[in-house]
């Protein structure tokens, strides 16, 4: 089993004097039953697992109103042998729902002394959601998780030769944010679990077996295995025709690779309209499988236009799949110049996204000005980032920091090659993403 960032969350959250009832959501197979069961095994004695994946039928009694009397006989006929003593037993809901209904039963359930509960969720249910009010969970503490971001890929290809430490990374990011270089031979192999990261993406099974067999022959199998399992569950949760969400879906790299890397419904045409569009992403950022960034304007701020949107796709892995074999085999041999600068905008997300939550992105039409990402903070000022794996001028972000001055915006630029700064903007290598 991998080590994940999820096992500290789950450790503080332990140590809290009055735990709430604790949400995880996530994409499915991104490891989060297998992280909270070795968590629960180290320390609970007393462990209910009810798998709502195999028996689908048990989440009626969530979407009903579940309260505390019904889970008594909800678990004394499912964990039969279970052991409930106060302080030693947790109770896990696999594979709940993302929906009001749920959140409510699990609000209504919550504070029960002679227990500790976790919940997980793989799915936005969008049909059952729709119409329905929001719910107010103050007991309810919601925990997001995705694929293995790149720090985890490192620590999984951790060995005798090759051993990745949190203080390393800390030690890394510490000299590129001073625009330091790193020493070569640990420059050369970052480049290279770059490289290799972003065509394996971050899903355990597929990571597993490359690290296990140390060739990439099994990888399109899983990973088209994996986006199988997100059509279906778009299919089945999602309120819009099989062919308006499966095109959708497939259309995101070629919406990444339009100058405006926009997304835009006419690309579509008849397959989908554009509140089906919005229905299918809205899921998918629910789900955990894209980030939605709107834009903004200048000066810097975190207001938000709603006209338009770029759709970010958060697993590396699934977003090289569906851009094609060529795109890969140009990335597995550094051929950037034949990479859609697009599509390096869209790995750069989602590497950011690891560490990042808040971004949008900035433009102006008329001056053909473009900043692809720009990173919020709360009390920081802003971040513009741009990707350009060639190198090449730096024009963008010193317009982009000529123009709004007065935000003291900060600016950093991707490229391949060493860090450096120079006119106010910090130039990384493209791996410093997934370790900034």
């Amino acid at each position: 089993m991998f080590k994940r960032k999820i096992d500290d969350d789950l450790k503080r959250w332990k140590a809290m004097p009055n735990r709430p009832t604790l949400f995880v959501k996530g994409p499915r197979g991104c490891g989060k039953s297998t992280s909270i069961e070795a968590f629960a095994k180290e320390n609970y004695k007393n462990v209910g697992i009810l798998r709502f994946d195999s028996n689908p039928h048990y989440r009626q009694f969530f979407h009903e109103g579940l309260n505390s009397k019904m889970l008594n006989v909800f678990i004394s006929t499912l964990c039969k042998k279970l052991k409930i003593v106060p302080g030693e037993t947790l109770i896990i809901f696999d594979e709940l729902f993302d929906c009001p209904q749920v959140l409510a039963a699990l609000e209504n359930l919550a504070g029960d002394p002679r227990f500790d509960m976790i919940a997980t969720s793989s799915c936005y249910d969008m049909k059952r959601a729709r119409n329905t009010p929001d719910v107010n969970a103050p007991h309810v503490a919601e925990l997001r998780m995705y694929t293995m971001d790149f720090e985890e890929y490192l620590w999984a290809h951790s060995s005798l030769k090759f051993r990745w430490t949190p203080e390393l990374t800390q030690s890394v990011r510490e000299a590129m944010l001073q625009g330091k270089n790193i020493d070569s031979d640990l420059d050369q192999r970052l480049r290279d679990m770059y490289l290799r990261y972003a065509l394996v993406g971050g899903f355990p099974s597929v990571v597993h077996d490359f690290v296990k067999y140390q060739s990439p022959a099994s990888i399109p199998l899983h990973q088209r295995r994996a986006i199988e399992a997100i059509q279906k569950d778009l299919f089945t949760y999602v309120p819009v025709p099989e062919d308006a969400a499966k095109y959708t879906m497939l259309s995101l790299p070629p919406q990444m690779a339009k100058n405006n890397r926009r997304f835009d419904q006419a690309l579509l045409g008849d397959f989908s309209s554009v509140q089906q569009c919005t229905d299918v992403l809205t899921w998918m950022e629910r789900s955990g499988y894209v980030k939605l960034a709107k834009p903004t304007l200048l000066p810097l701020d975190e207001h938000r236009l709603d006209t338009e949107v770029r759709a970010y796709m958060l697993d590396s892995g699934l977003f090289m799949q569906l851009s094609g074999m060529d795109h890969v085999r140009d990335l597995y041999n550094y051929r950037w110049q034949n990479i859609h600068p697009g599509y390096m905008e869209n790995l750069t997300a989602a590497l950011l996204n690891n560490r990042f939550r808040n971004f949008t992105y900035c433009y102006n039409d008329a001056m053909n000005f473009n900043v692809p990402i720009v990173v919020h903070q709360i009390g920081e000022p802003a971040m513009m980032i741009d990707v350009k794996p060639c190198g090449g001028r730096r024009t963008m972000l010193e317009r982009a920091l000529a123009t709004s001055p007065a935000t003291k915006a900060r600016a950093v630029l991707f490229c391949d090659g060493p860090a450096s700064i120079k006119n106010g903007i910090l130039k990384l290598p493209l791996y410093g993403a997934g370790l900034i």
